[in-house]
């Protein structure tokens, strides 16, 4: 549309309306009035000049021009609200009119518009059109409600409107019925002293009612039964079994819909037997949706991800092929399809999953291949039969020298070596082939956690360290923490070659270094290594907790969200409707023993007055060796080698006048005073 059209050049078309000569009057009013709409949405405000000449069209009889002319005017009464106060008694009237399709959309033209003068003849006209005999016209006042609710929420509570929208719900039309509680639904999320229940008589209701609505309506009256709760068991698996039939509808939005108030109601559902079946019956049509398009199946996905997490035999093992990645997946199927195959990864289909993992770490896609080698790691470490095939697939994609893969591949391998102490001690010569390449600290880590916690079996450890501490300055804070404490293991193994490179660290860490948690631990060490060598050992080379392959990736109360949103926004985030929408109000799974079971019709009395797993955190700085490992300094050299290292760092570091040990910690005391001074 042309921008430089001008409001003069269209008014002859609204006036060619008047000229009854002519046989196409109607026909060029109605292309004018659309040329005119046409033109709102450019940045064409010369089109506000129109609005005396649209006004005058409001007593004309033809829908079709009185339904642009209602257009015209929602949209620019805020530009002109003296304007459109002209045009409210032509509204007001229309309201009053023999049909009922003309009553509709001037009731929803005057809902609509934010003026004062609107909002106070909607809470007149609402009233009226609640006992209107035509449903249409009722179910646009239900909606009008929730429309000026931000508007005038005092005066729809006390003039007693709320219960008329609750009487809606016994209205013989279904689609008003399923309006309403869409009405009651906006208005009790957007506001923090109404709480929505519904009690078993106006739920069975409700549910009953499912077959005769459009999707639309199906959708609202599904999300309302998430407001109800069951009092017994019984009640809960009646209503979930008249919801089954919904999950083999066409729709997505009914499915998802059904599977989000059946996975409601089995928090109150007592019978295993139930719940298991129920949930069986909930996962046959979530596999049907990954035959739609990428989107609706990215929604699909996200509720899977819902579904295991809280019942995790949803799915047979044979299923996780059926989340086998294809080559036209975008990434954010693929990476969810990824996840859902880990989840699903067990005793029986761990040899059909690996093969795919492996291929998946060759994609082009760097950020993909990161997350199956990731995987790959993580199957290791969950499913103990797949460890020997993960690290041997593992070691092969290392061995491509791929510098994403060998980094992931390194992270991956010190989780299993955590998980397997011991186990894999074959593998340690060819992890350290080529490491120059490295430059994700997290690989760094790995690989320098590794070498302090093997570094009885490397023969050629002090010499990979140090390679690592070159740089030791240049690193990353995490980084030089790993570095700061393998050093101290390789001493503690190995004393005879560590003890310059443990004096070396600790001066770097507690003298040229700033940042207080590297400096802290330096010093730490420091105080440890002039006192008793055994006591030493028991702290840093104590055994380290056991970690374990867990799924679980969300918090109940996360979780509890989640499943009351699958098929909402902010289940596509995974994320609590807060955390996505912060005005979102927040919802619990109630307790059924405390909850109160009046009927949604007292809805106005019930007022509120309250408003991939990652094992490897605690490893990089962490102290710890295999127990059985710990190494026992006997020989005299050793021993020697000790001492002159406690002599060393007396003298060189610590600046000791005199060996006694309270001489030790007073000078200890001051050293670490005028640090803190010098920091501040």
């Amino acid at each position: 549309m042309d921008r430089t059209i001008k409001a003069a050049d269209l008014r002859p078309g609204l006036a060619a309306l008047r000229d009854k000569r002519d046989k196409k009057h109607v026909k060029k009013c109605i292309i004018t009035l659309k040329r005119i709409i046409a033109c709102m949405t450019l940045p064409n405000n010369d089109m506000l000049q129109l609005f005396p000449d649209i006004i005058d069209l409001l007593d004309v009889s033809v829908p079709e021009i009185y339904k642009l002319c209602l257009l015209y005017i929602i949209n620019y009464a805020k530009n002109e609200p003296n304007r459109a106060i002209e045009a409210l008694p032509y509204l007001v009237d229309g309201t009053k009119h023999s049909s009922s399709i003309t009553r509709s959309l001037n009731l929803r033209t005057i809902s609509y518009i934010n003026l004062p003068e609107y909002t106070e003849k909607a809470l007149k006209v609402i009233p009226r059109a609640f006992a209107d005999s035509d449903p249409l016209v009722r179910k646009t006042a239900a909606l009008a409600v929730a429309k000026i609710w931000d508007r005038a929420s005092v005066e729809i509570t006390n003039s007693g409107m709320l219960d008329g929208l609750n009487a809606l719900l016994d209205d013989s039309n279904i689609t008003v019925v399923a309006t309403a509680l869409c009405s009651l639904i906006d208005i009790t999320e957007r506001t923090d002293g109404l709480q929505l229940n519904l009690d078993y008589d106006n739920a069975k209701i409700a549910v009953k009612t499912l077959p005769e609505c459009n999707e639309w309506y199906q959708t609202y009256v599904l999300q309302a039964l998430t407001f109800y709760v069951p009092q017994s068991s019984k009640d809960a698996s009646s209503i979930a079994s008249i919801i089954v039939p919904r999950l083999q509808h066409s729709n997505t939005g009914v499915v998802l819909g059904a599977v989000r108030v059946i996975l409601y109601l089995t928090r109150y559902i007592t019978d295993e037997s139930t719940v298991h079946s129920l949930m069986k019956r909930c996962g046959s049509p979530l596999l049907s949706l990954l035959s739609k398009p990428p989107e609706l199946q990215y929604v699909a996905l996200c509720a899977t991800v819902i579904l295991i997490e809280q019942h995790p035999y949803v799915f047979n093992s044979e299923d996780v092929k059926l989340f086998f990645c294809k080559f036209n997946d975008p990434p954010y199927v693929k990476t969810t399809k990824l996840d859902i195959m880990y989840t699903l990864t067990d005793e029986d289909n761990y040899q059909s999953v690996l093969p795919e993992l492996k291929e998946y770490a060759t994609e082009i896609d760097h950020e993909f291949a990161r997350r199956a080698v990731r995987a790959i790691g993580s199957v290791a470490i969950r499913v103990e039969p797949a460890a020997d095939r993960c690290c041997t697939l593992l070691m092969e994609l290392v061995s491509t020298k791929v510098e994403y893969i060998v980094q992931e591949g390194a992270i991956a391998i010190q989780n299993i070596f955590r998980r397997y102490p011991s186990r894999y001690e074959s593998t340690l010569s060819q992890l350290f082939q080529d490491t120059d390449s490295l430059d994700d600290p997290r690989a760094k880590m790995s690989l320098i956690w590794i070498i302090g916690q093997y570094a009885d079996r490397l023969d050629n450890g002090c010499d990979l360290l140090e390679d690592f501490l070159f740089s030791f300055l240049d690193e990353s804070l995490e980084v030089q923490l790993a570095l700061l404490t393998a050093t101290m293991k390789m001493f503690l193994f190995r004393p005879a070659k560590a003890k310059d490179l443990i004096i070396k660290v600790i001066k770097w860490a507690t003298e040229d270094c700033d940042h207080p948690d590297l400096r802290e631990r330096g010093y730490m060490y420091k105080r440890m290594l002039t006192g008793n060598v055994e006591t030493v050992k028991k702290i840093v080379l104590g055994p380290l907790p056991v970690i374990t392959g867990t799924t679980q990736k969300f918090s109940s109360q996360t979780l509890d969200d989640l499943s009351l949103n699958i098929g909402m926004l902010s289940s596509l985030y995974l994320k609590t409707a807060q955390e996505v929408f912060a005005k979102s109000k927040p919802r619990k799974v109630a307790d059924p023993n405390n909850h109160n079971t009046d009927s949604l019709h007292n809805l106005t009395s019930r007022l509120r007055h309250d408003s991939l797993p990652s094992h490897s955190d605690d490893s990089f700085t962490g102290h710890g060796s295999d127990s059985s490992r710990t190494p026992h300094i006997s020989t005299p050299e050793e021993r020697s080698n000790v001492l002159e290292l406690r002599d060393v760092l007396n003298d060189d570091l610590l600046g000791l006048k005199s060996p006694q040990r309270s001489d030790l910690l007073d000078d200890d005391d001051d050293n670490d005073r005028e640090t803190n001074q010098h920091l501040l």
